[in-house]
């Protein structure tokens, strides 16, 4: 039973270490276009020139749980980018899997005049 407990849990381990973490965007071309919110979080849709998907199947959608201090202030940031028409930029840290795909999670927020 040790054993098993202990496979699972270096299988977790070595999934999360897959997931890569880096600028999703970062020229300053990106504007969100849709932001979905579901239940656990925030999906929010953008356009850029640069999308980069730091590992996830996803690269202009990303994720943001909004059940931490952190993911409300992300989500509130970018819904106001989006409200105020700016650019932003996007900095990713590790992938968030559901609905038969993954997306990259927020961990920073540029917005830009």
């Amino acid at each position: 039973m040790k054993k098993v407990i202990f496979g699972a849990l270096l299988a977790a381990t070595s999934f999360s270490a897959l997931s890569a973490s880096g600028w999703v965007t970062k020229d300053r071309s990106a504007r969100v276009d849709f932001i979905n919110s579901e239940p656990m979080g925030v999906r929010v849709y953008f356009s850029a020139n640069d999308a980069n998907n730091i590992g996830c199947a996803q690269k202009q959608i990303v994720w943001i749980d909004t059940s931490t201090e952190g993911g409300k202030r992300h989500y509130s940031t970018l819904l106001a980018a989006f409200m105020a028409g700016k650019n932003v930029a996007i900095y990713g840290n590790g992938c968030f899997s559901n609905w038969g795909t993954s997306y990259p999670k927020v961990q920073a927020i540029n917005v830009y005049h």
